[in-house]
């Protein structure tokens, strides 16, 4: 008879080899640690036992601001042992964006690096519910904190549909919502492991983003322990061009970026690193000319995937179909997806646009946003949730991303993909990254930004919109181009196109006038745009 119990935490370490190893760490200073799946339960065991002593009770929340380092899984499933809700904050959220996750998901607590102990009391002043404030040890270990506790004890008796954990969206495009998750989370999402990240017995697993993040939280870190894989944890994250050395150094076969990540990836590394065999991408769209490049070189597919806070990866190319360069790919088994109307929740037939829907027995998917009723509840058609991703599926079942449904340009000629513009963009020698938004009275608006060597100008605005309208409908050509030095993006590598829009129709309103692009994008962030 299967079990009614299921605890995130166990699934993913207590069953494993115990003297396999789980975790290879390697610091910014080249220091390198090692952790077995006996180290990190015995670690996780002590981690709950001492937040229960601290006062810490099932159901309590606690913020986690550890950056890619050991204590941050030890920390997060330790918090899942003692059923306490570990809530993954990401690098460079200002005390203010801090202090809205604690307030709005009343926590009890906050674990952050011991250089951080004076942010974390600037959050305090400003909830003052968040009783405890801990820190990890200058070494960046939990030493201290796990001195004083008991190694040793079961986990505590959770079913599939409790909460594990709290997990913040970007807020791209409106302000962040607690999402939370189920204890099932990691074993909902099995066909990612067998069929996008294609685990293999002896992988060692990376990925090039902060653990804060859903995707890397999954797919090198709670996914691959659940198959006794071992993850790199590579503190920072690098930059890209540190990557390829580090591969060949630890043997990373498997590697999960962003299309940002790719295209640095790819400029840097001479060669791909012998012991890498498979590699996926999300976050952002994958632009084909990327997807054909990197088969080039590395000899096997670059595999896209769509997904999101609130139910992870539901579309992606996968080990077992041939891949459509510029697609998603296809539903993974298990996650029932449509095209839906957004209006009426109607299915709608093959190569039409529509909102992506996911059924609401998606096992996958989150539970609620926290202690948001009514925002959980909009965001329901009938028994599907509506992803807000605009899509079309062909009729071999390959999904098309077109947009956000807030990114869409409409026009009179047809909707205009900011996506398919952008890699059309990315496709011109002379452009490094692009983001696409509406312009003035409905155009098409181009923030592009040169590659080294190359003059931004006239000419080169010139020679782009003509770029585009060789490859593209004529309603794609974009009526402006603005060059600029930087683009603003997550920690993630997602692009910030509402912070591009919100600076359009600032611009327009004359509330802004003569401040440069940067001044711009600092005022932004300033009123709290994530």
């Amino acid at each position: 008879m299967k079990s009614p119990w299921l605890n995130l935490a166990a699934d993913c370490l207590d069953r494993q080899p115990p003297r396999h190893t789980a975790l290879i760490w390697e610091g910014r200073d080249g220091r390198q640690e090692r952790y077995s799946f006996a180290d990190l339960v015995g670690l996780t065991d002590r981690m709950a036992n001492a937040l229960e002593g601290l006062g810490f009770a099932p159901g309590d929340r606690l913020l986690l601001r550890l950056g890619n380092v050991p204590a941050f899984p030890v920390a997060f499933l330790g918090a899942v042992k003692a059923g306490v809700l570990p809530i993954p904050t990401g690098p460079g959220l200002s005390v203010q964006e801090l202090a809205f996750r604690a307030t709005d998901s009343e926590a009890r607590g906050i674990l952050v690096a011991q250089k951080l102990r004076d942010l974390a009391e600037a959050v305090r002043e400003r909830w003052t519910g968040l009783h405890s404030v801990l820190t990890t040890d200058a070494d960046g270990s939990l030493t201290s904190l796990l001195s004083g506790s008991r190694p040793g004890r079961p986990s505590r008796p959770t079913r599939p549909d409790d909460p594990a954990f709290i997990i913040y969206t970007s807020g791209t495009t409106g302000h962040p919502k607690g999402v939370l998750h189920a204890q099932r989370w990691a074993a909902a999402n099995d066909p990612i492991a067998r069929l996008w990240q294609a685990y293999r017995p002896g992988d060692v697993v990376a990925a090039t983003g902060p653990l804060s993040w859903i995707y890397p939280l999954g797919n090198a870190f709670l996914f691959a322990w659940r198959h006794g894989i071992t993850v790199l944890l590579a503190q920072g994250p690098p930059p890209a061009a540190a990557w390829p050395e580090l591969v060949t150094r630890h043997g990373v076969t498997n590697l999960a970026g962003t299309p940002t990540f790719y295209r640095q990836f790819m400029a840097e590394a001479a060669t791909i690193p012998a012991s890498l065999r498979h590699a996926v991408s999300c976050g952002e769209p994958l632009p084909p000319y990327l997807v054909q490049l990197f088969q080039e070189r590395a000899g096997f597919p670059l595999l896209d995937g769509i997904g999101m806070s609130e139910c992870m990866t539901y579309c992606a190319e996968t080990v077992q179909d041939p891949v459509r360069p510029g697609s998603c790919g296809k539903a993974l088994p298990g996650h029932p997806v449509r095209v839906l109307d957004p209006a009426t929740g109607a299915e709608l037939p093959p190569d039409t646009d529509g909102v992506l829907g996911l059924h609401r027995q998606d096992p996958g998917l989150f539970l609620e946003y926290w202690r948001r009723p009514a925002e959980t509840a909009a965001a329901f058609q009938g028994d599907y949730f509506l992803t807000g991703d605009v899509v079309r599926r062909d009729q071999d079942g390959y999904y098309w991303f077109r947009g956000r449904a807030d990114d869409l340009i409409p026009s009179p000629a047809g909707t205009v993909s900011p996506f398919a513009v952008e890699s059309c963009l990315l496709e011109h020698p002379g452009v490094r990254d692009a983001g696409v938004v509406a312009g003035a009275e409905g155009t098409v608006k181009a923030f592009v930004v040169p590659t080294p060597g190359t003059a931004p100008g006239a000419q080169l605005a010139k020679n782009l919109i003509e770029y585009v309208l060789s490859r593209r409908p004529p309603r794609d050509a974009p009526a402006e181009v603005e060059f600029v030095s930087v683009l603003p993006r997550t920690p993630s590598g997602k692009l910030k196109r509402k912070m591009l829009r919100d600076l359009e129709q600032h611009r327009r309103h004359d509330e802004v006038a003569g401040r440069s692009f940067p001044e711009l994008l600092a005022a932004l962030f300033d009123t709290g745009a994530e």
